[in-house]
């Protein structure tokens, strides 16, 4: 005879439960894992927050590192060295009669979209070379729990170590 286990049920549901709550549990790169609500990733993956919180003296290093690793997530990165030479073969004239034609075609109009997301991409051109420097910058004055050191603290420690 088999024996039905009425007793799984209860941890089953449960399980079910716990695996669809509203907030996700970050990997630890973005420090100890922390919960974020999904409403915060879906806002990170919209909307280039990472580039005011790299401004906010109280934001954390690990969010700030979330919210540009989610924009990103989906989008192409901007080639800092391609467009250097697009503007150098713009300022040359050199600009190739083959790209304008594609857009007037169907196919072109098709692949709009691809070409949406690169000029996007090379829109925040300038904030993702900003944010390379400022990630370079400020990692050694991040804190463990992702808090980052102000200006003031930072000079109160070069004092300290001065001779």
């Amino acid at each position: 005879m088999k024996r039905k286990n009425w007793g799984m049920i209860p941890a089953l549901f449960f399980l079910v439960i716990s695996a669809s709550s509203c907030s996700v549990q970050t990997p630890g790169t973005y420090g100890s894992s922390r919960k974020v609500s999904k409403a915060t990733l879906r806002a990170y993956r919209k909307d280039p927050l990472w580039i005011s919180m790299m401004s906010d003296s109280s934001a954390n290093y690990y969010d700030i590192l979330l919210a540009y690793d989610q924009f990103w997530k989906k989008r192409p990165e901007p080639d800092v060295e391609e467009a250097f030479e697009r503007k150098q073969n713009k300022k040359e004239g050199k600009e190739e009669e083959e790209e304008e034609e594609s857009k007037r075609n169907l196919v072109g109009r098709l692949l709009h979209s691809e070409e949406n997301e690169v000029t996007e991409s090379a829109q925040y051109m300038i904030e993702y070379k900003r944010f390379k420097s400022w990630k370079k910058d400020v990692l050694p004055y991040v804190q463990p729990d992702g808090s980052i050191l102000t200006q003031e603290e930072r000079l109160e420690i070069y004092k300290s170590q001065r001779p």
